[in-house]
């Protein structure tokens, strides 16, 4: 498996053993522990019997009578699994991001759901002089406070708590140029994501930019589509019902019905991800 290296009768990790060590470059370990954690278990069992199939109901939904994030909210040890697991994959994701997609320099980034900062905070180090915001749940908010101030980044970077699905977001998001939605529209429906897009378009100033990044179906070879593939399983099963992997053309639907009249743009990415785009106009 070449998970072990050998030197001198002495056993050690190897590039892919050390993707399993916690609080180095690149570790998975939050992200392996989330994923392969008991109470998922029983939402695989569920859509393994089809019923997500019949009834449009996730096997997260089918298996515990609610959706992930509700059960989450009343469990701090399994959001702070989860946001830690985010934070673990961020640094490949905005890697891959900073290298296809530029941002203002000076702007103002907003990073929708942004969990503890990883993904803002790599991006304020790649661009000095931009500032941002994480807009995530409230109970999130102390960890991101704690994140960013840890990377230095308290006078340029804040967390803001609300509900994306509600109307009248902040009056503070108002100010950013870019809203970042990072592995966010997969995870709902398309009613909900729509509600999302438009409450985020109804905040923004005229000419900022909507930059959603997700694993846009039938744009990449044959491999990357059939990973693509998997992780639709993974919202079928983990989320709510109805979220979903889209195609270039769901997403164009997605946001007209938000009212965002901008021409939609795609931007690949140098692996499974990809920047759908639009211009917000009032």
């Amino acid at each position: 498996l070449g998970m072990l290296s050998k030197s001198d009768d002495k056993f050690g990790t190897t590039a892919v053993s050390a993707l399993l060590v916690r609080n180095v470059e690149g570790s998975l370990k939050s992200f392996i522990e989330m994923i392969n954690n008991p109470y998922f278990q029983p939402a695989w069992d569920a859509l393994a019997t089809g019923n997500a199939l019949r009834t449009g109901v996730s096997g997260f939904e089918s298996a515990y009578g609610e959706t992930h994030w509700h059960y989450m909210a009343a469990r701090p040890e399994l959001e702070a699994e989860f946001n830690r697991a985010m934070t673990s994959f961020t640094a490949a994701a905005a890697s891959s991001i900073l290298s296809s997609y530029p941002f203002p320099p000076h702007g103002r980034i907003c990073d929708v759901g942004g969990s503890e900062g990883g993904t803002l905070k790599l991006l304020l180090h790649h661009y000095p002089n931009a500032s941002g915001v994480v807009f995530d749940r409230p109970t999130v908010i102390p960890e991101t406070a704690a994140f960013l101030a840890l990377a230095g980044l308290s006078n340029r970077a804040e967390g803001i708590g609300g509900d994306f699905l509600t109307p009248d977001l902040p009056s503070e998001l108002s100010s950013c140029d870019v809203f970042l939605l990072k592995h966010i529209i997969h995870d709902w429906d398309d009613s909900s994501s729509i509600t999302i897009l438009k409450n985020i378009k109804d905040i923004a100033k005229p000419g900022a930019r909507l930059a959603v990044v997700e694993h846009v179906l039938g744009v990449s070879g044959v491999g990357m589509e059939r990973a693509k593939t998997m992780l639709d399983m993974q919202m079928m099963a983990a989320m709510k019902g109805g979220a979903k992997e889209r195609a270039v053309h769901e997403f164009e639907a997605l946001f007209a019905a938000a009212g965002i009249s901008a021409p939609v743009n795609v931007v690949m990415m140098r692996d499974i991800l990809s920047v759908v785009e639009a211009v917000l106009v009032s």
